[in-house]
């Protein structure tokens, strides 16, 4: 295995130590490793396999730009999405007073594992956004022309 060097914030290594401390990792190398893992599954099928996937995103509700591009990119992408949902989360500081409004958007999309990694990747570059996790579930064939549509 090789070793490489990383720099991260302090407190992303700080919930890194929470998830080894709390035994969920053995070490900061293994958590690190699925991470990339996670983060990278997908992208090693055929450019042609035909793939279900979510994709989460949580931004800052009172940037109304990223609420723009994304838009954008949705509308770009909309032969291969299914479904989105758009709902707001409110966190306070434990004061009574709401301290950050964020967007959360769940996009279901599908597709070629090309057509749907290039909407992955979009989703990603819009300067802004806090959060993107995605999944991909590869399938035979497309489900509608499976059961004969």
């Amino acid at each position: 295995m090789v070793v490489i060097s990383v720099s991260i914030p302090d407190a992303l290594l700080k919930e890194i130590d929470k998830l080894v401390e709390d035994g969920l990792y053995s070490n900061r190398s293994e958590a690190v490793r699925f991470s990339l893992e996670d983060s990278v599954s997908g992208y090693e099928l055929d450019p042609e396999t035909w793939v279900e996937c979510v994709i989460a995103i949580i931004y800052n509700r009172e940037d109304t730009k990223i609420e723009n591009k994304l838009a954008a990119v949705r509308h770009d992408f909309d032969h291969i999405l299914i479904e989105t949902l758009h709902r707001h989360l409110e966190r306070s500081c434990g004061c009574g007073e709401v301290r950050a409004h964020y967007c959360f958007e769940l996009l279901i999309a599908e597709g070629r594992v090309a057509e749907v990694t290039t909407l992955i990747r979009k989703v990603r570059s819009i300067r802004g956004i806090g959060k993107v996790s995605h999944g991909l579930v590869p399938i035979a064939a497309p489900i509608h022309e499976s059961q004969g549509k």
